[in-house]
């Protein structure tokens, strides 16, 4: 059976993308922010395979707020390893294309695991893979703690609770930088505030900033299960005039100190197969590759 879904299938759908995914860092309480916030103005719909009383697929869609390019939107579609080949990602599938199809959407943005039948099931359903994202982790206690140069400063995200649109500046500017299938170009501070700062996954006691004369250049954003031992970054990023300074590394470096802290013994990192830059700093801080995700993109007529 497939009905909608709601944010009290939180706990369910934590269930089932930890049985597809190794990747995935997010607490019950992030996926209930994570599908309440900002799902109105998306107009985002869910839908959710059932087999009996247990959750075995998923689909999540809505329209893609934080870009100015119009018409495009996002689908994500999960299926159980236990009930594949059954129909169900098709009918998941079909009902999310229709629901955009209904709010006029002309571009869908999506990403999935790397394997062969799953790259196969959106090829044939008119896909088109646009990129690699390479999964890396590393044992937070294996990596040495920064040392920060003189006329520089570290600071967790928690010293700017009073003010953060400091960090804010740094994110959006270091994003819009990413390699992406859209522009990351339409995010306000309260967009930020409401989906980013107010996660209850984002440790602000863990996620940590360069400073250069007290005011953040660099960041480390992170998000951490303190009861599972696992953490990932969200982004890290250097504004463009402060770049070729080692501070990448250098507020990773305390990001992942604080991570150890705090109990984590494993962070996840995400980075495009392109950002060479990203990708030297992971290695120089011990990550290993972990997986791969490839994102997507479909055009509807």
């Amino acid at each position: 059976m497939i009905r909608a879904g709601t944010i009290d299938d939180a706990p369910a759908l934590h269930a089932l993308v930890n049985a597809v995914y190794l990747d995935r860092v997010m607490t019950v309480a992030g996926w209930r922010h994570t599908l309440a916030e900002g799902a109105e103005r998306a107009q985002a719909a869910w839908f959710a395979a059932l087999e009996g009383d247990r959750l075995v697929g998923w689909a999540s869609t809505g329209l893609e707020m934080f870009t100015s390019e119009p018409g495009v939107a996002w689908m994500h579609v999960t299926v159980h390893p236990d009930t594949r080949r059954e129909g169900l990602g098709t009918a998941l599938h079909e009902a999310a294309v229709d629901r955009l199809r209904g709010l006029d959407a002309r571009r869908v943005l999506g990403s999935s695991r790397d394997d062969d039948d799953t790259i196969r099931f959106l090829e044939d359903r008119g896909w088109t893979r646009t990129g690699e994202q390479r999964i890396s982790a590393v044992d937070p206690h294996t990596v040495e703690p920064a040392s920060p140069p003189r006329a520089v400063e570290l600071a967790p995200f928690s010293a700017f609770a009073a003010d953060p649109r400091p960090l804010y500046e740094v994110d959006i500017a270091a994003s819009e930088d990413m390699p992406l299938d859209a522009p990351f170009d339409n995010v306000s501070f309260d967009d930020w505030l409401r989906q980013w700062w107010s996660h209850p996954d984002v440790d602000h006691d863990v996620s940590a900033a360069v400073l250069v004369g007290g005011v953040p250049v660099a960041i480390s954003m992170m998000r951490i299960d303190r009861a599972a031992g696992r953490a990932a970054n969200d982004i890290t990023g250097t504004l463009r005039e402060h770049r070729g300074r080692g501070l990448a590394t250098l507020v990773k470096r305390e990001a992942l100190r604080r991570a150890a802290e705090a109990g984590a013994t494993v962070v996840i990192t995400e980075n495009d197969e392109t950002n060479a830059a990203m990708l030297r700093v992971n290695e120089r801080l011990g990550y290993k590759p972990h997986s791969r995700r490839v994102s997507w993109v479909k055009e509807l007529a």
